[in-house]
Parts: C-alpha cells; structure tokens; sequence
C-alpha cells in the first residue's frame, strides 16, 4: 500500500508541464524533488513553494541529456527523502516550432537528446527504485506529428512532436 504523502522526483520543474505538477503537488503535502537546468528558477519555486505545503521540497540542477546527472539528482532524491514513490519525467525541449523543413541539424538533434534520450536515462536511473515500492512513472505527451490540413499530408505540427511518440514503447 502507499503512503498518503508521496515522494516525489519532478524533471522539467523549473517551467511549462514539470512546474504546473510542482505546483498542484505541494499544496497536496507531497514531498518534492524538483530538477532543471536552471538552479535560480528552481530555488525561487522551493522558496515559494514550501510556505505552501507541509512536504519537503528539495532542489538540484539536472541535465537529462547527461546520464551522470541523471545518477546525481537521482541519488540526491534517495539521500534527501529516502525512497521514490512517482517520477514525472517533464524535462523536453520545443526546438523547431517553425516547420519542419526548416529545422536544424542542431536543433533536433539537441531535442531528441532530452525528449527522447533524456526520458530513457530518467526511467533507467529511477526505475529500479520505483520496482522497490511498486512506484509509477508518467511523462507528458504532445499531440499526434500529423496534425489536421488543409492540404493533404503536410505536417503542421511542430518537429517536437515527432520525437514523442517515439517513448510510447515505455508507457
């Protein structure tokens, strides 16, 4: 059975879908640890956040792109609140959002890292943890890569998307 406070690891949480869940959670008295590239963004949303929730909320700059900070916030989620119980794999990129054919080489290749590398490496460093507690780990989606047309079979979504559905293997 799980507890009724859970813990909580957060990727992303710095803005877009990893802070929305941060900010529903806390108010729950789960305890958080939340991660992102961006260490200000995320002290600023511990301050605020902890005058909201009687859980612990802790902080730690990641790289998902990078398994060895992967394993870093990953031991300092277990060394700061003992177990995972839930892991929100948040952490993407929206590089591209013009069309398609105008994406760099650069540009997508640093989206895949996060969005599609970035997950894997989350769920491998975390997963053996979530088994331990019967834990669960969910991750936001983006809408299908063909979106509907006026012309027939011209991609109007942007190149993000392409590299979701790619994870659907591991939901």
């Amino acid at each position: 059975m799980r507890p009724a406070k859970l813990n909580i690891l957060i990727t992303g949480a710095s803005s877009g879908m990893g802070e929305a869940c941060a900010r529903a959670l806390a108010p729950l008295g789960h305890s958080l640890v939340l991660g992102a590239r961006s260490g200000d963004k995320l002290k600023k949303l511990q301050k605020e956040l902890s005058k909201k929730t009687q859980g612990k909320i802790v902080v730690k700059t990641v790289d998902v792109q990078s398994t060895a900070s992967v394993k870093a916030f990953t031991s300092f989620a277990l060394k700061s609140l003992g177990s995972l119980h839930v892991v929100l794999a948040c952490a993407g990129l929206a590089r591209g959002l013009e069309p398609i054919e105008t994406i760099t080489d650069d540009e997508l290749e640093e989206m895949v890292r996060t969005n599609v590398e970035g997950l894997v490496k989350t769920l491998r460093a975390t997963l053996p943890h979530l088994k331990k507690v019967a834990g669960v780990t969910l991750w936001p989606s983006d809408p299908p890569p063909v979106m509907p047309s006026t012309k027939a079979a011209e991609p109007t979504a942007p190149p993000s998307t392409a590299s979701k559905p790619s994870c659907r293997p591991y939901a």
